[in-house]
């Protein structure tokens, strides 16, 4: 009797390590998006090697939307490995096509990858860290943002004027923006064609 309570109690036990064992196994047998280029390589195609940069071969096809293609993804980025998990993929034509999804273990993360012309340009964003995937010499670069390096926005920096009688503002507002608006210039244009969809 003993023997069948000690048997049931490790059950789940035994249940609960094979799963937390078999996908740590899964994890690491995932497809490989990018391969690392060797830093000999890069250097011998003139591509400068920094901690914020890695230099990467992608293997396009894994971006396809076939129904082959996986949905998890390894992803190499400047000093760590990321797993990717499709959320879609829209083929327009055989060499033009984009992934979207997101980093596994980030809810606020966003990852798309656009092929045009069977060249690769993306953005992977987590909550801690944004980087860029550009061509670079017949491979491909990962770079991590630096903020600090950012273009400010002057808009970032106006200070909205404060009105004490919002009628009179609003009226003013109107007034100017009739005076200034004739018509003769196109502020936002928006063209649809037959391949919009």
């Amino acid at each position: 009797m003993n023997a069948n309570r000690l048997r049931s109690a490790l059950l789940p036990l035994l249940i609960i390590i094979t799963i937390v064992f078999s996908a740590n196994v899964f994890a690491e047998d995932l497809p490989r998006l990018f391969a690392p280029v060797k830093t000999a390589d890069a250097r011998e195609n003139s591509l400068s090697v920094s901690t914020d940069t890695v230099y990467v071969n992608v293997d396009l096809p894994m971006l396809k939307e076939s129904g082959t293609a996986p949905t998890r993804l390894k992803a190499s980025v400047p000093g760590k490995t990321l797993v990717l998990i499709k959320r879609t993929s829209q083929e327009r034509t055989t060499e033009n096509y984009t992934w979207t999804g997101t980093v596994e273990g980030d809810d606020v993360s966003t990852v798309v990858m656009t092929v045009v012309g069977g060249i690769l340009n993306g953005t992977i964003s987590t909550a801690d860290d944004s980087y860029s995937i550009v061509p670079a010499n017949g491979a491909y670069a990962v770079v991590r943002k630096d903020p600090s390096l950012s273009v400010r926005n002057p808009d970032d920096e106006r200070i909205p004027r404060i009105v004490e009688d919002a009628d009179s503002y609003r009226n003013d507002s109107l007034s100017r923006s009739a005076q200034q608006e004739d018509g003769s210039r196109i502020d936002f244009l928006v063209l649809y064609t037959q391949k919009m969809q």
